[in-house]
């Protein structure tokens, strides 16, 4: 008897950006999916790295794609869109992940109208929610309702295995900066906290270049002591952990929060915000401020200049980190499928 996939995977999110947590994510759960268990629908000229070639499925972009609706040839007994999409067809079983609210918290305008009215459709569409974090689940009651959230499942993104102490690590002055830093991402906070903390340099990863706002800030209060390092990979990323007093996070919001596990993993005490899902991805193994402030996060950081308090700390982080993989969060995915499959996920037979 031939066997077919399960689930049809709409990669949509892997044209819309090169990094970032969602692309993270579903990466780590489709490299452990079953061989021959999914297709791949991308829109560019090659399927991502780790997606097998047989998997892949090109498709020609339509105006404004994002926001459109996925067709589907055949019978697909499961669709999962990596980004807010749905099948065209209503008799397609469809699973929406559901990150954050961000947009509806922070970003406003016709942006936020748009990308509201495709998530909540996707939301509402679904026959399966997962959350990537209860606090993602009670802003989804919120924003949505609550019979939409009572039917989410809390699934959290994990860690990837290779960010690890390294026995040859020198901690250097220097405080790491993860990721996007406009607006929410509270970049500002940041380089004020350290303003008044001379000994300290600052290293960001990811993100873009500085804008020119941002040169201008970093050049009027942290004067040659701030620099941008680029787009790491894992490695070259678990070397900066390694390497730095701590990762600055001072994000007022984030739905979870990966790279507080990637530095707790590597050894690297994590100074944050009580905000989020951050507390979630946290626990006891963090300095979490309550506002994120620049004196709250200068005040913490300066905490970890006492060796015996940031060895504390990255003990802690390094027990908490371990409670979180990726996976764990791809059996907590997979349980989700099998909810609606109705039998173990693998390759499924064709009738």
């Amino acid at each position: 008897m031939s066997r077919g996939p399960s689930v049809l995977y709409d990669g949509i999110v892997f044209d819309l950006q090169a990094m970032g947590g969602i692309s993270v994510l579903f990466r780590e759960i489709i490299t452990r999916c079953p061989p021959g268990s999914f297709r791949f629908l991308g829109y560019g000229a090659s399927p991502p790295a780790f997606v097998p070639t047989a998997a892949f499925e090109r498709r020609r972009p339509r105006l404004l794609e994002r926001y459109r609706d996925v067709p589907v040839e055949g019978r697909v007994p499961l669709f999962h869109s990596t980004y807010y999409r749905v099948p065209a067809s209503r008799r397609t079983p469809c699973v929406t992940t559901v990150h954050d609210f961000v947009y509806e918290r922070f970003v406003g305008g016709l942006r936020t109208a748009v990308h509201a009215r495709q998530k909540r459709a996707a939301i509402l569409r679904a026959d399966a929610i997962i959350c990537v974090s209860e606090s993602t689940r009670q802003d989804l009651a919120h924003y949505v309702g609550h019979r939409a959230a009572e039917r989410a499942a809390v699934v959290h993104n994990g860690v990837a295995d290779g960010f690890r102490p390294s026995v040859d690590a020198v901690v250097q002055p220097q405080v790491l900066f993860v990721g996007q830093r406009g607006g929410y991402k509270n970049f500002v906070g940041a380089v004020q906290a350290l303003e008044a903390l001379p000994d300290l340099a600052l290293r960001c990863v990811g993100g873009g270049p500085f804008t020119a706002a941002e040169q201008a800030l970093v050049d009027r209060c942290l004067p040659g002591r701030a620099r941008w390092l680029g787009h790491l990979s894992d490695e070259q990323l678990n070397s900066e952990y390694n390497s730095a007093l701590c990762l600055l996070y001072p994000s007022c919001f984030e739905g979870f929060g990966i790279p507080v596990l990637e530095a707790m993993r590597a050894g690297c005490p994590v100074v944050a915000v009580r905000a989020g899902g951050v507390p979630e991805a946290a626990g006891d193994a963090a300095l979490l401020t309550e506002r994120g402030d620049p004196d709250e996060l200068r005040a913490a950081v300066a905490s970890l200049f006492d060796a015996r308090r940031r060895s504390e700390l990255v003990a802690r982080g390094l027990v908490q980190a371990a409670r979180f993989g990726w996976e764990r969060s791809y059996h907590g995915t997979r349980a989700v499928y099998e909810s609606l499959l109705g039998r173990p996920f693998a390759a499924a037979s064709a009738p």
